[in-house]
């Protein structure tokens, strides 16, 4: 999970709810969503979502991952989320 660029939480960018049980919300302020991708706990990629805000997490496990961001001025925020 290399990261270059990093938005601390504060920066505008908020994910809710955590733990999540279905549907994963992105919330920015000031950039756009490029791309959201999942990691396993292991660093595993698990799915990737373009432009998108709502990621669907009903088809995966319960159990912790990662949520890679990276919006449209290429900054990334990589967040540990819980499945329930």
């Amino acid at each position: 999970l290399g990261v270059e660029n990093i938005v601390e939480p504060q920066n505008n960018i908020a994910l809710y709810p955590n733990p999540v049980q279905y549907i994963l919300h992105l919330k920015t302020k000031t950039n756009n969503i490029q791309k959201v991708t999942l990691f396993s706990i292991t660093g595993k990629r698990l799915k990737t979502w373009e432009d998108q805000t709502d990621i669907n997490m009903a088809p995966f496990a319960p159990g912790n991952y990662f949520v890679k961001i990276t919006t449209t001025t290429h900054q990334t925020l990589v967040k540990k989320i819980i499945k329930k």
